[in-house]
C-alpha cells in the first residue's frame, strides 16, 4: 500500500507498512531469498523493505540499481522544506554512484531495466536451487577438464601468465604481488561468465566475490588481493595508509561475511587467497572489525 501522509489528517499508513515488513522479516529469517530491482525513486518504507530483503547480514538476495533509481528515506523536496540536510537531487541522497554502490547496499549496477533483468537472470543461473534439491543444478560445460590454468593471461604487474605466480623461476618465494581476478577467472569455467558482487564497494576492494561455475558446478568464488591497494579519500591518523596484501579490513571483512552468508546452505564456497589475517589498527577496531570478523566465523 505504501505510505499516505495527507495534510488534512497527519496520519501515515503504518499498519500496512509493518505488515509487509513482518512478512519480509519472517521470510528472510527462514533463510529464503528475495531479490530486488530498484527502478525510479524509492521513498520511505520501500527502502526499508529493500534493506530487510537484501542488505542485512543474514540475507541471501541481491539488489540491482539503475542510473535513474534511488533509495531515500525522505525526498529532497521534503528535506529542504523541513530544514534537513539534502543534496542537489534525490540521486545525491540515495543513488548508486555516490551512496548505495560505495556503501555496498546495492550489489549490482545495470545501465537500464533490461540490463538489470539480465543481471538477475545471471544470478539465478549461478544460484537458483529447485525446491527440495540440495544444491543448484550443474550446468553443461565444454571447458576441458585438463585445461591448464597456468596458461591463462595475467593482468598487469610483473607476470604475463597465471602460471608465473607459482613458478619457482619467476616467483621463487611467492611474495611478488599479483592480480587475484586473473587467478579467479583462470580457475572458473571459461564458458560460464562469472558475476562479480559489490564491485564498487568502497574500502573493500581487496576482496573479490564471484558467482561462478567450477566443472559445471555452481560455486561462490572468493579471492583476497595479494597486492597492496591505495586508499581513496582521507586517511585517519590511526589507520593504515594503504590496504596491505592478504589483509582483511573492516569493509572487506563485511563484504566477506556477506558473501559467505549468501552462499551458506545454497552452494559450495571456494576461497583462493594468501590471507595473513585481520588489520588490528585502532581505526579498524573503531570501524567494527571485531563484529565483522565474528560474523565471518559464524
Amino acid at each position: 500500500a505504501g505510505a499516505k501522509i495527507p495534510m488534512d489528517s497527519g496520519t501515515e499508513n503504518m499498519d500496512w507498512i509493518s505488515r509487509v515488513l513482518r512478512g519480509l522479516i519472517e521470510f528472510t529469517q527462514e533463510g529464503r531469498e528475495i531479490n530486488v530491482v530498484v527502478t525510479g525513486i524509492n521513498v520511505g518504507a520501500q527502502p526499508y523493505w529493500n534493506a530487510e530483503s537484501t542488505m542485512l547480514m543474514h540475507t541471501k538476495g541481491i539488489l540491482v540499481m539503475t542510473p535513474d533509481s534511488a533509495m531515500v528515506l525522505t525526498g529532497k523536496q521534503s528535506l529542504d522544506y523541513s530544514g534537513g540536510v539534502s543534496a542537489e537531487d534525490n540521486f545525491g541522497i540515495g543513488g548508486y554512484d555516490r551512496i548505495m554502490g560505495p556503501n555496498g547496499q546495492a550489489q549490482y549496477w545495470a545501465p537500464d531495466l533490461s540490463g538489470a533483468v539480465d543481471v538477475l537472470l545471471a544470478h539465478y543461473a549461478h544460484t537458483y536451487r529447485a525446491p527440495g534439491e540440495r544444491f543448484p543444478r550443474p550446468a553443461p560445460t565444454t571447458d576441458p577438464v585438463d585445461r591448464d590454468v597456468r596458461d591463462a593471461p595475467h593482468a598487469g604487474g610483473e607476470f604475463t601468465r597465471v602460471g608465473e605466480i607459482f613458478d619457482r623461476a619467476t616467483n621463487p618465494e611467492r611474495k611478488k604481488p599479483f592480480d587475484i581476478r586473473s587467478v579467479l577467472r583462470a580457475v572458473a569455467d571459461a564458458d560460464h561468465p562469472p558475476l562479480e558482487r559489490w564491485v564498487d564497494m568502497l574500502d573493500a576492494e581487496n576482496v573479490v566475490v564471484y558467482d561462478a561455475h567450477l566443472g559445471g558446478h555452481p560455486v561462490a568464488l572468493l579471492g583476497i588481493e595479494s597486492r597492496p591497494l591505495p586508499r581513496r579519500g582521507p586517511t585517519p591518523m590511526d589507520g593504515p595508509t594503504t590496504f596491505t596484501a592478504g589483509t582483511l579490513f573492516p569493509r572487506s571483512s563485511k563484504k566477506t561475511a556477506r558473501a559467505i552468508n549468501a552462499a551458506s546452505g545454497n552452494r559450495p564456497l571456494v576461497v583462493l587467497a594468501n590471507l595473513s589475517g585481520f588489520d588490528g589498527s585502532p581505526e579498524s577496531l573503531r570501524a567494527l572489525q571485531l563484529e565483522y570478523g565474528a560474523e565471518i566465523g559464524r
